[in-house]
């Protein structure tokens, strides 16, 4: 019965560590690294190479319901986006209710210039003005 339990221990152990080596080796783990950029920064234009993925990280807290959204797609020719997930850093782990980064993936796909627009918003409140929004442009070398 021991053994059995230091078996499960360790499994437990090493899927925690390889998810967490996951969330580490994403190349959108800080606004400061190269091909990211961050909400206090729209004016800042972005320069991307065709064929690089970058990041526009975001503050943002789920548990009061709002979210970044697409107001307007980028042009697609030029820069496409693949996504989104939500972080909670490691110091907020054990905070219910903390605010988190929320990071949108993108792929620079030919070389031009276009305008990301977005907007934090609760999904629900359609006819309510959004609580924040910003514009980041984007030019592919």
């Amino acid at each position: 019965m021991r053994i059995s339990s230091f078996i499960i221990l360790s499994l437990i152990l090493m899927i925690g560590f390889g998810i967490r080596s996951v969330f580490a080796a994403c190349s959108c783990q800080h606004a400061e690294m190269p091909g990211t950029m961050d909400i206090s920064e729209p004016a800042n234009p972005m320069f991307v190479s065709s064929g690089e993925n970058f990041t526009i990280i975001l503050e943002s807290n789920p548990t009061t319901g709002y979210s970044w959204h697409l107001d307007r797609k980028p042009d697609e020719s030029i820069v496409k986006f693949l996504g989104s997930k939500y972080v909670l850093p490691e110091s907020n782990r054990n905070l219910d209710g903390a605010p988190g980064k929320e990071v949108l993936i993108f792929t620079a796909i030919n070389r031009g210039t276009t305008t990301i627009s977005i907007y934090y918003s609760r999904s629900w409140e359609k006819n309510e003005q959004s609580a924040k929004t910003a514009n980041f442009t984007v030019t592919v070398k």
